[in-house]
């Protein structure tokens, strides 16, 4: 991967996960504040551990295993969503009551992870109306299942606790610790589910006749991920350091956080709105001018044509293209479950410049590229939808590769290129990319138009029927429009 896409992505990665950063920097700075003999600054690193679990859970938790049936819309309701999330976040407090019961042999610390446990029942009843549906093809019992998990669940802490007073320091404590947090991130998720969603696909089975199964990959990856990676980063900086106590809380803390952002991803888009800014072109004697000064291109400007992506003046005028999000690595991702009905028709994905989609990178929020296939060796004569290569276009990208060379000009004829930083399209262009600022200059039977790209916001599944109408080639080439 070259250095400049490596960039891009590492910028994607933090803007999508800013929420998850912003908490770590708040226990970090929180972390000194924290006296020595208080609970959360004990030196098993366990406390301070699930308060980040917890906080994370606050900002990012879901369900690890599949939703709703994909031809059903849940119902959001903002309180009761609020009051499933406060049992979410309550969960962890749940092991540590338990564990601290069989580490410390005190009762009275299992009465206390009971009573919590019988408060995150009762907000999961109380947000009960959050997330559901209208098909109901059996009893849920939502409340018997999440009972039964945080009994599992207390029960695994407390033994987890008793192995711990068994055992002296060691590799054991960094694994039981490590465990607890896993077990902490399947708790949460498993209270954010809902057992009506898998009713509901067990009951219409799957497209190909088979009946479903639950995934449980998820979960082991949740389980087993920060079982041995903290524990064996835990053993890393014991070694480095000369044991690990609340010094290093903030290295516990982070790999939390980062595994959050592994184990809760963001749910994607199902299509991406963008919109296409006209920009005009300026000369070389006059400077450049905002929106409410550009010229037309009925006013030639003074001097040399220029055309710079760092200085683009745009028009009034923008044009919407709502793009469908494919994953990067598989064509077409669909759910397997077999349709309740017959599913109305995706938008359709071919603009005026080709058959485009948006690329969703892993770990990223919103995709920040479009991809258009260009359909390759077709007739050049012959101009239909998606046959760029009959018309000249060019696209200039502001950035380029910083490692290249300067090697090919702009349309500021004095000045030299980085590579990758103006694309021509020709006959032989099969693969056209787009980022968020690059220039589309499209030239037509004489006619030239430059046009600036905006990524914006993704648009939910549920919300994908108002689409509008596909782009048409008079909407970017008409003269006077």
């Amino acid at each position: 991967m070259r250095p400049a896409a490596l960039l891009r992505q590492l910028r994607g990665l933090l803007r999508a996960h800013r929420d998850l950063l912003g908490w770590w920097w708040l226990l970090v700075l929180a972390q000194p504040l924290v006296p020595s003999d208080h609970l959360l600054g004990r030196d098993d690193l366990l406390p301070w551990l699930l308060l980040a679990v917890a906080g994370a859970a606050l900002l990012r938790a879901r369900p690890l295993g599949e939703g709703p049936h994909p031809m059903l819309r849940e119902r959001r309701v903002g309180a009761d969503r609020w009051l499933r999330r406060a049992g979410s976040v309550l969960a962890p407090g749940v092991l540590l009551a338990c564990h601290d019961a069989g580490l410390l042999r005190r009762p009275h610390e299992l009465v206390l992870g009971g009573v919590l446990a019988a408060l995150v029942v009762l907000l999961q009843h109380l947000g009960r109306r959050h997330g559901t549906t209208a098909w109901r093809p059996g009893e849920p019992r939502e409340l018997r299942l999440a009972g039964l998990l945080l009994a599992a669940a207390g029960g695994a802490a407390l033994a987890l606790g008793l192995l711990r007073s068994l055992v002296g320091a060691g590799l054991v404590h960094s694994l039981a610790t490590s465990a607890l947090v896993g077990l902490a991130f399947v708790l949460v998720s498993g209270l954010e589910g809902r057992h009506r969603n898998r009713l509901q696909r067990r009951a219409a089975g799957r497209r190909d006749g088979r009946s479903w199964r639950p995934r449980l990959f998820p979960f082991l990856l949740a389980l087993g991920g920060p079982t041995v990676g903290l524990a064996l980063l835990l053993q890393l900086v014991g070694l480095l350091v000369g044991g690990v106590d609340f010094d290093q809380a903030f290295v516990g803390a982070l790999f939390v956080v980062a595994w959050a952002a592994v184990t809760w991803t963001p749910p994607r888009p199902s299509a991406l709105w963008c919109v296409l800014h006209e920009v005009v072109p300026v000369g070389g004697l006059e400077r450049a001018r905002r929106s409410t000064g550009a010229l037309g291109f009925d006013t030639p400007p003074e001097g040399a044509l220029r055309l710079d992506p760092l200085r683009v003046v745009r028009t009034r005028k923008v044009h919407p293209w709502l793009v469908p999000v494919h994953d990067r690595r598989i064509a077409g991702v669909d759910d397997p479950v077999r349709p309740l009905w017959v599913r109305p028709a995706r938008p359709p994905a071919s603009h005026i410049l080709g058959i485009a989609r948006a690329e969703a990178s892993w770990g990223a929020a919103l995709p920040r590229r479009l991809v258009l296939e260009l359909g390759a060796g077709q007739e050049l004569a012959t101009l239909r939808e998606g046959d760029v290569q009959s018309r000249r276009l060019v696209v200039l990208r502001t950035w380029g590769d910083p490692t290249g060379e300067r090697d090919r000009p702009t349309w500021r004829w004095e000045r030299r290129a980085r590579r990758g930083a103006v694309q021509v399209v020709d006959a032989s262009t099969e693969r056209l990319t787009l980022e968020d600022g690059d220039i589309i200059v499209l030239s037509t039977e004489g006619v030239a138009r430059a046009y600036e790209v905006e990524l914006g916001e993704g648009l939910p599944p549920e919300d994908l029927a108002g689409f509008v109408r596909v782009p048409q080639l008079e909407d970017y080439t008409a003269v006077g429009a």
